[in-house]
């Protein structure tokens, strides 16, 4: 560490805090703190630029130390409302640190991946804070969100690949390095009438309360991505206004209650109404839903829509590079041989069966054996029970212990055993794949 002592070059790791929070009260934090309240912020940033230079030249721009830093200076620099001189050196900070994230992700441990991806500081939203002032911030905070969701789960698929022949570490080195996507890029995956929809939760962090019993303000905005690689923000309001609408029309349609319409009206108006008018002439909607808004049944609402949901924006180059090499014939299975059976399956099975011109796998046939056997089919439909790890889930709340797993690999789908009928009592007698 550079022998220099002073509030310029204390640096609080990006890397070390948990959910975007409030600053501890030590360190750098406190003492920018105490600046700002002094109202003495230009002393701050000229503090910080200062101990920027000598990151720079002593270790290197790209190492965790500069980034972090320039974190703090970009965040102060918001808070000061410098707004316009943030653009090149946030690109710089948001890439080189999706950079550090990725090539350390990929050495370390289902569950350290999962405390990396987690403990990421306000700076993480910098763009997204300022994306409705610069149109190029717009589109690097898409690019950032096209880049890192799923990339837990995308790591993970390509180690498992890395096993089967012939992948090799140069491979895994190539996937590595173009991991960045630009919104361009997926742009030119959309049909005509499409649109990418990337919904988001974030922050703004010159907003964040320092009163720890204050609920943080999250909000929600669209990311609309066209064809022709325009892109629309979009506010879709306050988190704390839109997920009680969303909770309530869900828990009505569980219960069967006779308000459950109705409810999910009032979500459409407040969420997919702002959509609609953005992009009237787009039929096919590309939707990639975030936090509490997963739980919208958006076909239902938008019956004069093709909806299409997507686990990240980045899977469309995955679709357009699969439509292009044909792809295996499309798979229907489900309806497994166990106890309690799902009623109207069999039933839906052979209807969409006889829509794509194949035949069902289903009773006993439905297995783990014949799920790991498909190879790049067009179109899979599966119908079967599944379930998930409500205890998994629980721990992933801010101020609980992290899972010793991804919990998006404690859900699974039901298939039928492999020399016996299944009773599905227990989550331990499923047969998954992940």
């Amino acid at each position: 560490m550079i022998p220099v002592t002073g509030p310029e070059l204390a640096v609080v790791s990006g890397f070390n805090r948990g959910t975007p929070r409030r600053r501890h009260k030590n360190g750098t934090s406190h003492q920018l703190e105490t600046l700002s309240a002094a109202s003495v912020l230009p002393q701050a940033i000229q503090r910080l630029k200062q101990a920027q230079a000598i990151f720079d030249s002593q270790l290197g721009a790209d190492h965790p130390s500069s980034l972090n830093n320039l974190a703090e200076l970009l965040l102060v620099q918001q808070r000061h409302g410098d707004r316009e001189a943030l653009l090149p050196s946030l690109r710089r900070l948001l890439r080189a640190r999706f950079a550090l994230l990725t090539d350390q992700a990929w050495q370390l441990s289902p569950r350290e991946r999962l405390l990396l991806l987690r403990r990421r500081d306000p700076s993480w939203y910098l763009a997204d804070a300022l994306a409705q002032t610069n149109p190029e911030t717009a589109k690097l905070a898409l690019a950032l969100r096209l880049s890192s969701q799923g990339l837990l789960q995308e790591l993970q698929r390509e180690q498992r690949l890395l096993l089967e022949p012939p992948r090799s570490a140069e491979w895994a080195d190539t996937a590595s390095a173009s991991r960045w996507h630009e919104p361009a890029q997926v742009a030119a995956a959309l049909p005509p009438e499409g649109a990418l929809i990337e919904l988001k939760r974030y922050l703004d962090p010159a907003q964040i309360p320092k009163d720890s019993a204050t609920p943080l303000p999250w909000q929600y905005r669209a990311y609309v991505l066209r064809p022709d690689a325009s892109l629309k923000v979009v506010e879709l309001g306050s988190a704390a206004r839109l997920e009680p609408l969303i909770r309530k029309a869900y828990v009505a349609t569980a219960e069967q209650l006779s308000d459950a319409t109705e409810l999910w009206n009032d979500v459409s108006t407040a969420l997919l109404s702002p959509l609609r008018a953005t992009i009237p002439d787009a039929h096919e909607w590309f939707l990639v839903p975030d936090a509490g808004l997963h739980q919208v049944p958006y076909q239902a609402l938008m019956p004069e829509r093709q909806i299409r949901l997507l686990t990240t924006g980045r899977d469309l180059l995955r679709l357009r590079q699969n439509l292009g090499e044909g792809g295996t014939a499309p798979v229907v299975a489900g309806n497994p041989a166990i106890s309690n059976n799902l009623l109207a399956t069999a039933a839906e099975l052979s209807g969409v069966a006889q829509l794509l011109g194949v035949s069902p796998v289903v009773g006993r046939a439905f297995s783990t054996r014949s799920l790991k056997a498909i190879n790049n089919p067009r179109i899979v439909h599966i119908a079967s029970h599944g379930y998930w790890d409500e205890a998994s889930a629980q721990q992933t709340r801010p101020g609980m212990a992290l899972p010793t797993v991804d919990p998006m690999l404690r859900s699974g789908i039901v298939v039928s055993a492999a020399r016996s009928l299944l009773r599905v009592d227990h989550p331990s007698a499923l047969h998954r794949r992940p």
